[in-house]
C-alpha cells in the first residue's frame, strides 16, 4: 500500500463500526477541519440508533493526559515512576535579558542534581512537539528561552538513557507493545519506526500500566515507557514519559497487518457500547 493510500485512524474506526452497525463520525468533518487533529484529541462520536455517544475517553481525562505537568503529578500519587522534572514558566510575551537570567538559573539549579542531559519538552503538546534533547548548558540557554516564550510552560526532565516502548492499553488489558527506535528522543513522535513486538510483559510492569491508566482516568491510551526491558520481573527502572489519550495506529499496522488494527477499532466501539450499556 503506498503511503498516498495509506489508511487513517478515522478509516479503521469506520470499517469496524460498520461491521458492527455503528457510525462513527468527526464533529467539523463537515467543515474540512482536520481529522487527524480532532481526533488527537478523541473527539470521536460513535453514532448509534437510539442516539450518539461522544468519545471513546473520557473528556477531563484527556484533559488531564494532555497537560504533562498534572498527569505527571496523578501518577506519581498513584506510586507510578515518572522521570525527575522541574517546571519552568513565565507569562511574559516576550523575554527580557533579566528574566531569561532567571529561568535558566532555575533551570540549572534543578539539572545539578540530576546533570546532563535532560530533556526539555512543553506541558501542553503531543507528537515530540518542542521536545529536545539538551546536552549542556550552552545548549540550554540556545533553546529554553525560545520555548518558555513560545508555549509558556516548559518541563525540565531527567533523561532516561534506556529502550523506549510504545504499549496500546484498553483499561487493564495490554493490546500490544513495541519497542521504538530513538536517537535520543523519541516520546510520542508520528511514525518514529517501529523495529520489535514485545510477546512478554512482567506482572511488575503490567500492574503498573494498569496504574497509570487509572490514575489519569484513561479507558484508552498509549503509554511510553522508558525501560531496558518490558519483561524485566521488576520494574524498579520503568519510567512512564506520558499518555496519548489516542496514539496513531501506523506502527501496529505495520508490525501486525490492517486486520490487526480494524480487530482493535472493534474491541474500542464494542467496550465503548458496553460502557454506555448499549450493548
Amino acid at each position: 500500500m503506498s503511503s498516498l493510500a495509506r489508511k487513517t485512524r478515522l478509516d479503521y474506526l469506520r470499517e469496524a463500526g460498520d461491521d458492527l452497525g455503528v457510525k462513527v463520525v468527526v464533529p467539523g468533518e463537515e467543515k474540512g477541519d482536520d481529522f487527524e487533529d480532532l481526533m488527537e484529541l478523541g473527539k470521536v462520536i460513535i453514532s448509534t440508533q437510539g442516539g450518539m455517544i461522544l468519545g471513546l475517553n473520557d473528556s477531563h481525562a484527556m484533559e488531564i493526559a494532555l497537560n504533562k505537568d498534572f498527569s505527571y503529578t496523578r501518577l506519581l500519587r498513584s506510586g507510578v515512576k515518572v522521570p525527575d522534572y522541574h517546571l519552568i514558566e513565565s507569562k511574559a510575551a516576550s523575554l527580557s535579558l533579566v528574566e531569561i537570567d532567571r529561568l535558566v538559573d532555575d533551570a540549572l539549579n534543578f539539572i545539578k542534581n540530576i546533570g546532563f542531559p535532560i530533556i526539555l519538552k512543553p506541558t501542553s503538546c503531543s507528537r515530540s512537539e518542542g521536545v529536545f534533547l539538551i546536552e549542556d548548558q550552552w545548549d540550554l540557554l540556545a533553546t529554553l528561552p525560545d520555548l518558555v516564550e513560545k508555549y509558556g510552560r516548559v518541563l525540565v526532565q531527567r533523561y532516561i538513557d534506556s529502550n523506549e516502548y510504545r504499549v496500546l492499553m484498553l483499561r487493564d488489558e495490554v493490546l500490544m507493545a513495541y519497542r521504538r527506535e530513538c536517537d535520543g528522543v523519541c516520546e510520542s513522535s508520528r511514525d518514529v519506526g517501529a523495529y520489535e513486538v514485545v510477546e512478554s510483559i512482567s506482572n511488575d510492569n503490567r500492574s503498573m500500566l494498569a496504574k497509570a491508566m487509572f490514575a489519569v482516568g484513561l479507558d484508552f491510551a498509549g503509554i511510553d515507557v522508558r525501560v531496558d526491558s518490558l519483561s524485566a520481573e521488576s520494574n524498579q527502572n520503568s519510567y512512564i514519559l506520558e499518555l496519548n489519550s489516542f496514539p496513531l495506529l501506523d506502527s501496529p499496522e505495520r508490525l501486525r497487518g490492517p486486520d490487526f488494527v480494524r480487530d482493535i477499532c472493534s474491541k474500542l466501539i464494542n467496550f465503548t457500547l458496553e460502557k454506555l450499556n448499549l450493548k
